[in-house]
């Protein structure tokens, strides 16, 4: 037996051969775990014959052993043979090629490890090249695949799944799971746990992004996957014979799941989406900060122009798609004094103001401004914007089309199953694997780019699932296909237009993978309209998304106290800020607060750029909303971070948090909205902390904290 070790000074990731070439996993852990033991010790004390580190079936070949939901044991993983470990430089770091050679069927695989010298996860995808000299079916393809649990002396009941469910407007529940609890058991078992997504609203129900904790070990796993097309995630056992054993996968959809099936020709390849597994040592919060600090310093892409985060104000809230020329203006002298940055145009300014031409969601697809909203035209919206000290910004779900666009029937563009147009609540889909569809969507952006638009806010309220028709496959390699052509399309506008700052939404956070996010700048994360629970929902997600590009709203709504206006600012005031509302109605007073917020932010907002997140409350449901929250953005240096409190419904008036871990030195904190300053030396800071004041419910309190 031979071991192989990819690492770096965060983990150390094992497999290995056996005297067959057979390739095994042998262990993925934390660097200062197992510290006497070579890889070629932790490969023979972990790997059985069940240890797979891929999972590929091809031609409808049947699993080896009883399966359930699991997708585990192929012939063709099992015969595949070793052959070559290649290395490979990419920028920042080494992508490692492990191939082997299925005899059986003339398949070469090659598994590819991307070690980054400055991130603690590895990326990992599969790449199939046929070699047959005929067709070949692929019906399930992994991404990664992670076995040998628990490391330690540990039971189904002290391994635990985290997950975190989601749906439209309540995104991100955390939950935790024992594999017991699962189903997935110790003795005597065959199960696996299975959760799958079809379709392209990735997050519609779970979040692609899971957590194995083994809880005596203190080891926690992480993987997020950067796929915006149908995917699954499995955890389970091997068979009868080989006891408290076992493994995860995942990777895109399958064909029993998500229809997806690829005819690969010979002499061809297909790679499988990438995922990113990050290993920690300690607690959950390490592992999501592991992957934040990932994102961060490989994953993240942002543009020159979004570098400063700006302070953003969008209409939507306030106008709900009915904009035109005098609402936007009369809003820009009232922004200018509040200290915004960038004005977006939302939905509605390319729809006509009376039916049935005036709905924005039968009009997608029609992207020409509204001569009666605008009688002098967009360039005159953006120039007016700019004489303010403003950029400008615009929304373009540019994937729909409306039953009132003239494209919707063009077939030649549009995505079909079984001859038809592929339909989501009345409306089609462009097609970016067809040149004609990716060419509108060109032109489209050039006419914003040459209206003055800086900004694009990219929506997509609809799902194309199971999929669409393609030439290669079933209607799930369609899907996937396209998904890939939208990704290529996004990667030619950010070349084309590298000052152009994208925001991915998606009905809020439907798409909120790494797929999208690294082509974008930032992503608005929730449609939720409650101010009550905006922040809560930022409060998970910063958990999985990086909080540099987390959008949330403060929607300053006509009938709001001061004290709601406060408790709703400091929800955007935790990420990046987004403000709506009638700004120009709001009272001398609330505007003095609102501008009191945004110079505050500008103080730190930089921090976000490279930071890590310190959760200090339990977690909750957004349905009780019962439970305070406590939420620590602190910058990579340990030099500065932000401090943000809210109290819910009956929630405690007092909660003292000591922020420890920070460099030595005195720190000058800076309250909101308060305007309190006082300085205080780290070691107070760490022994006493700090006393949050929440007087009544609904009532919040941030303090900003920086070395001195």
């Amino acid at each position: 037996m031979k071991a192989f070790e990819f690492k770096n000074k965060y983990y150390r990731y094992i497999i290995g051969t056996d005297d067959e070439g057979h390739l095994f996993h042998g262990c993925f852990i934390p660097s200062c775990c197992f510290k006497g033991m070579s890889a070629q010790e932790l490969f023979e004390k972990y790997r059985t014959h069940y240890s797979f580190e891929f999972v590929l079936k091809v031609d409808h070949e049947p699993f080896v052993i009883s399966h359930g939901v699991r997708a585990f044991y192929t012939e063709t993983s099992k015969n595949s043979v070793f052959r070559s470990l290649k290395r490979k430089r990419i920028p920042g770091g080494t992508d490692n090629i492990v191939t082997l050679e299925c005899p059986e069927k003339n398949l070469l695989i090659k598994l590819h490890y991307e070690v980054y010298q400055n991130s603690p996860a590895i990326r990992r995808y599969t790449e199939v090249e046929n070699k047959s000299g005929n067709d070949i079916l692929l019906n399930h393809i992994s991404s990664f695949t992670l076995s040998n649990f628990p490391y330690s002396n540990e039971t189904c009941q002290d391994l635990y799944l985290h997950s975190f469910s989601s749906q439209w407007s309540y995104e991100g529940t955390p939950n935790r799971n024992s594999f017991a609890d699962l189903g997935v058991l110790d003795h005597y078992c065959r199960n696996g746990y299975a959760i799958e997504s079809t379709g392209t609203w990735v997050c519609q129900q779970y979040f692609p992004y899971f957590v194995i904790e083994q809880k005596n070990s203190k080891i926690f796993t992480a993987v997020s996957y950067e796929y915006s097309s149908a995917w699954r995630f499995e955890i389970g056992t091997s068979d009868l014979d080989n006891q408290g054993w076992f493994y995860t996968q995942g990777g895109m959809g399958n064909d029993l799941h998500a229809h997806w099936n690829k005819i690969l020709k010979n002499k061809e390849s297909f790679c499988s989406p990438r995922a990113s597994i990050t290993t920690a040592y300690g607690n959950l919060e390490k592992a999501f900060n592991h992957m934040h600090l990932h994102q961060q310093n490989v994953l993240i892409h942002r543009s020159e122009t979004d570098k400063d985060l700006p302070v953003i104000y969008n209409d939507w809230p306030y106008m709900q798609a009915d904009v035109t020329e005098e609402k936007i203006l009369e809003q820009l002298d009232t922004l200018k004094d509040c200290s915004v940055d960038i004005y977006v145009t939302d939905a509605g300014w390319f729809c006509e103001q009376t039916p049935p031409k005036n709905d924005w969601w039968v009009m997608a697809g029609q992207w020409e401004y509204d001569k009666n909203r605008f009688p002098h035209g967009l360039k005159y919206i953006t120039d007016r914007i700019k004489e303010k000290g403003m950029k400008s910004g615009i929304w373009c779900e540019i994937e729909a089309i409306g039953p009132m666009a003239d494209i919707y029937n063009d077939y030649d563009m549009i995505l079909m199953r079984d001859g038809r147009p592929v339909c989501d609540a009345k409306r089609h889909f462009l097609n970016f694997s067809s040149q004609k569809g990716r060419d509108y969507a060109t032109k489209t952006f050039d006419k914003i780019v040459e209206w003055g638009f800086d900004y694009v806010k990219i929506d997509y309220n609809m799902d194309s699932a199971p999929g669409c028709d393609t030439d290669d496959g079933d209607v799930g390699q369609g899907l996937h296909k396209n998904r890939m052509d939208y990704y290529a399309w996004i990667d030619s506008i950010r070349e084309k237009y590298p000052q152009l700052i994208i925001e991915n939404c998606s009905s809020g956070g439907m798409r909120l993978e790494y797929g999208m996010l690294s082509r974008t700048d930032m992503a608005s994360i929730t449609d939720q309209a409650s101010h009550k629970l905006m922040g809560a929902l930022y409060y998970n997600v910063s958990k999985l998304i990086h909080p540099s590009q987390c959008g949330i709203w403060s929607y300053l709504e006509d009938q709001f106290t001061e004290e709601d206006y406060i408790f709703a600012l400091t929800n955007s005031m935790m990420g990046r800020m987004h403000l709506s509302g009638n700004l120009v109605k709001q009272s001398e007073s609330k505007k003095k607060i609102l501008l009191q917020a945004v110079k505050l932010y500008k103080k730190y907002r930089k921090l976000f750029y490279s930071c890590y997140t310190i959760h200090y409350t339990k977690d909750f449901k957004y349905y009780k909303n019962n439970i305070d929250r406590a939420l620590e953005i602190r910058n990579c240096d340990k030099t500065s971070s932000i401090i943000c409190v809210q109290r819910p419904e009956n929630g405690k008036d007092k909660l003292t948090i000591k922020p420890r871990g920070l460099k030595n030195g005195d720190y000058k904190l800076e309250f909101f909205p308060s305007g309190k300053q006082e300085i205080i030396s780290s070691s107070q800071l760490a022994q006493s902390g700090i006393e949050f004041n929440l007087p009544y419910n609904f009532s919040a309190e941030l303090v900003y904290l920086h070395k001195i």
